[in-house]
């Protein structure tokens, strides 16, 4: 592991303890959107970490990406509800890049399998 992996892990990490602690201060204010995008949020960082961490998606990875992906979807779902199409345009690019990263893996397994 490189000192640049190092320092993308910690990064990270420190990410995910940040989406973490809004989660559970908005749990407390009862504000369950934000608690929604914290976990998400939490999610997608877990799953960029174990990526850049293994060199390639796991099964883990791809279950992080996957709970990101629904909370994104419920990101835009809102913000569609709500008339505000400009707000939805990076839940939109979340969901994307969760998708690039669950294809590359489920590439991977099929490949596997062959």
């Amino acid at each position: 592991m490189t000192i640049s992996n190092k320092f993308w892990t910690r990064l990270f990490i420190i990410l995910v303890a940040l989406n973490l602690a809004t989660a559970i201060v908005s749990a407390f204010l009862q504000k369950w959107w934000i608690v929604s995008a914290g976990l998400g949020g939490a999610c997608l960082m877990a799953g960029i970490g174990l990526v850049i961490l293994n060199g390639k998606a796991t099964k883990w990875a791809a279950i992080f990406f996957t709970v990101a992906s629904l909370e994104n979807g419920l990101e835009v779902a809102r913000f569609f509800w709500m008339n505000q199409y400009s707000d939805s345009i990076w839940s939109i690019a979340r969901i994307v890049l969760c998708v690039y990263w669950m294809r590359n893996y489920y590439v991977e397994e099929e490949r596997q399998w062959d």
